[in-house]
């Protein structure tokens, strides 16, 4: 069963990347709290008249940094705020120093994002990723926030800088948020060319997230180019045995067939994801994401009994006094971790656990706000189990400002089927009305859909469109 994420939330995402940019840098010329203890060097001689106006301007300048300091360190945001949008656009901020620009750029942006402006927040970390004083954190805040913003270019490009001159920084992003940069990046130009070849330079930081359809995108990328060994590398870092079925179907690998000739085995390359994933979940052991993992790997063979004992030892000792201490992912991972036991149980024809299982999920957090993703994916569960009634009882409490585009064409989906299964024609074309409208968020539920109401001439001609985008076709291949 797919996982359905949930979107990027924005207030929290912005706060969190610019926390880290102002309290975790390893080296910070000024801090927000020195705004007024830095400034121009004082002269012996006597000052000219010329200089004189520019004093005076310059005690005003450093009374309203000395202003904003103290409102900052009251958390009188709104009020520093103000204070810093006239430092910054005043004519004085342009002689202070990429220092003290650093310092009152990145504070005004921290308080534009406490008054959810993110608009505003993300042109000032733009403003200080121009400075030669910034830091590689400024770079992955600007990629964390211009995501909040679903500026998607800005988003990758700061992510390519990032992973290109501080790799090891790039493990701190969240893994789910690091792919749907990628997977939001834009395919025209050569900016996702970049953003990839970067990324794969940092593949030792990058452990415990599958990417193998990076690489396979990649590696098409090094064919365009002409590139065939980057090609070639790019296809032996593919560990998900889906990714090698690609290579084999699509034929714009025949280059890299031909030279790797019987390297290219889809068993083998299932088991060597099985026994990875073993090693990283044993090599960290505070990592719960890296046990479903395991369990997802085995599940990819249809070794469904060991996927759930994987997942159901992980989870007894999460479930166990102070177990939560124990992983350090555990915020995030443990909902998906009972997502992936309600997999392995389904698989297994145990469906009455499994609805019992992910309804749990569905009922916990989802870093820190109402579920989406187990809802979803608990609708689809109860419409495999033909209980469409469920199914939309399950969704009703959805709300479209909690779901991202590709989560609401999931929710949409859910809903046809229920409605499918209840013969309710005005829901069905308003279901498939929504989704012809907004398929590009996610094309093979379209299709999915129209082959599911008997629409096999439509699915038909958009699986061809997916064919004919070289975007989709490895996918629509697979």
């Amino acid at each position: 069963m797919s996982h359905h994420h949930r979107p990027v939330r924005m207030r929290g995402l912005a706060i969190a990347g610019l926390a880290l940019a102002c309290g975790c840098a390893t080296r910070a010329p000024v801090r927000p709290g020195q705004l007024a203890q830095v400034g121009p060097s004082s002269r012996a001689e006597a000052p000219s008249a010329e200089e004189v106006t520019i004093t005076a301007a310059s005690g005003d300048f450093e009374q309203r940094a000395a202003l904003a300091t103290q409102l900052l360190q009251e958390r009188a945001y709104v009020g520093a705020d103000e204070q810093l949008q006239k430092l910054t656009a005043s004519a004085e901020f342009e002689t202070v120093g990429p220092g003290r620009q650093y310092a009152m750029l990145k504070a005004e942006s921290w308080t534009a994002a406490q008054r959810h402006d993110l608009p505003r927040a993300e042109a000032l970390l733009q403003r200080v990723t121009a400075l030669p004083t910034a830091l590689p954190e400024d770079w992955r805040a600007l990629s964390l926030l211009a995501a909040a913003n679903q500026d998607w270019t800005a988003a990758a490009q700061s992510l390519a800088t990032l992973a290109q001159h501080s790799a090891p920084i790039v493990s701190t992003i969240e893994s789910r948020r690091l792919k749907e940069i990628v997977q939001r990046a834009p395919v025209a130009g050569d900016l996702r060319y970049h953003l990839l070849t970067a990324l794969f330079g940092a593949q030792p930081h990058l452990a415990g997230t599958d990417l193998s359809n990076w690489w396979r995108d990649l590696a098409l990328m090094h064919l365009e180019h002409h590139e065939l060994a980057a090609a070639i590398a790019a296809v032996r870092a593919i560990t998900d045995p889906y990714g090698v079925v690609i290579v084999f179907a699509d034929n714009r690998f025949a280059p890299v067939r031909h030279a790797l000739k019987g390297e290219l085995d889809v068993a083998a390359a299932a088991q060597r994801k099985i026994e990875s994933s073993r090693l990283e979940a044993e090599a960290d052991p505070a990592r719960l994401q890296l046990r479903s993992q395991l369990s997802d790997a085995l599940m990819d063979s249809l070794r469904y009994s060991e996927a759930l004992e994987v997942i159901d030892a992980a989870l007894a000792k999460a479930d166990a006094p102070n177990g939560r201490s124990g992983f350090a992912d555990y915020t995030t991972a443990y909902v998906w971790s009972l997502d992936t036991r309600a997999d392995a149980l389904f698989a297994l024809g145990r469906w009455e656990e499994a609805v019992s299982v992910l309804r749990a999920a569905a009922a916990l957090d989802e870093d820190g706000q109402p579920n989406v993703s187990q809802v979803i994916n608990l609708a689809f569960m109860y419409a495999r189990l033909d209980q469409p009634v469920e199914t939309r009882n399950q969704l009703a409490a959805l709300r479209p400002d909690t779901v991202s585009a590709y989560g609401h064409m999931q929710w949409v989906h859910a809903q046809l089927l229920a409605a499918t299964a209840l013969g309710d024609s005005v829901e069905i074309t308003r279901c498939l009305e929504f989704m012809r409208a907004h398929q590009s968020d996610a094309r093979v539920a379209y299709q999915a859909a129209l082959v599911q109401t008997g629409r096999l001439e439509e699915a038909a001609t958009v699986l061809i469109s997916r064919l004919a985008a070289p975007e989709e076709r490895a996918d629509a291949l697979l």
